[in-house]
């Protein structure tokens, strides 16, 4: 199996040109340095809490259809795939809380050390 890796040198908001026009990348890092999270719990991925570090602006997207198609989520630099809810064939699923989405669960136990990266795309 390939894998693909994109590295950014700096963090935060980057802004790229292409045939559709400027797209503004904004992405948040997470890494989980203590502890393990459960399958099926929610993490804030702009204040994850306790054994988790992060680099990256705070956003959020405003629903779960939002979310799902301007939205990416990589684990350990592999594209995961989204749903809707935390059906057996999805990777990890968007949690929707104060009519706001920062919030992510995952179908699958992430252990100590794991790397998980969000990436959002906008038209500008």
């Amino acid at each position: 199996m390939s894998h693909l890796s994109i590295y950014f040198p700096n963090s935060g908001s980057t802004t790229s040109s292409g045939s559709a026009g400027l797209t503004d990348i904004q992405r948040k890092t997470l890494a989980l340095a203590s502890g393990t999270l459960p399958s099926l719990t929610p993490v804030d991925f702009n204040s994850p809490g306790a054994g988790w570090s992060s680099d990256g602006p705070s956003f959020t997207f405003s629903s779960v259809s939002e979310f799902l198609t301007t939205g990416q989520v990589f684990v350990g630099g592999e594209l995961q795939y989204g749903g809707i809810n935390s059906g057996t064939t999805n990777d990890y699923y968007p949690v929707m809380s104060s009519g706001t989405i920062s919030q992510i669960g995952f179908t699958f136990r992430l252990p100590t050390n794991t790397i998980v990266s969000i990436w959002k795309f906008t038209k500008v």
